[in-house]
């Protein structure tokens, strides 16, 4: 009788989550789930952009969405990074704010020049010659976001700004930042 009782008492015990209200999360579970679709559609699209700059078959997937503070968000990125802050203009006039690892984006440059790769740990800030090639890449990502958003909401993007260091980013906007990570798989790398 008494392990029927404790059994009972197991099932009726409901999950708590611990509420954090200093860094409260503004967005519902459908507005995630839907954030977590549109981007998964995102990552298949620039495995594309990614296969024809390193002509290699590279996978590309949505590792996680987070919510996160942009201070928190911001203090996470290692320096030196290549950052692009692009510029969004609509209603919002929000910010998205693009962090790929120094050493893919030489290994980029690289295979774009017509060479091997670089050292995928190399971790220094990009020479101007190396800015502007992986810039012409962002602007072909930057055409995915839109494409990628359409049908939930327009907006253009303004300016694409390249920074190596976290520091130097001043956002206008706060809190909430939605936190979008993939990972790009090729060579076996």
């Amino acid at each position: 009788m008494e392990s029927q009782e404790s059994g009972q008492k197991l099932r009726d015990v409901k999950y708590v989550e611990t509420y954090d209200f200093k860094q409260p999360k503004l967005f519902s579970k459908e507005i995630m789930r839907n954030l977590r679709s549109l981007h998964d559609i995102f990552a298949r699209s620039i495995s594309r952009i990614f296969s024809s700059a390193l002509r290699t078959k590279v996978d590309v997937s949505l590792e996680k969405i987070d919510q996160l503070s942009s201070n928190k968000f911001i203090n996470k990125i290692k320096s030196p990074s290549v950052i692009y802050l692009l510029s969004v203009d609509d209603s919002s006039s929000g910010n998205i704010i693009m962090v790929m690892p120094p050493g893919f984006c030489i290994h980029l440059v690289e295979r774009q020049s017509g060479g091997y790769g670089g050292d995928i740990s190399d971790r220094r800030m990009l020479t101007t010659i190396e800015e502007k090639i992986v810039s012409r890449i962002v602007g072909n990502i930057n055409d995915e976001i839109l494409m990628a958003w359409e049908p939930y909401m327009e907006f253009e993007i303004k300016s694409s700004t390249y920074e190596s260091k976290p520091e130097n980013i001043h956002l206008a906007s706060v809190d909430p930042t939605i936190v979008v990570q993939i990972s790009i798989t090729f060579g076996g790398k």
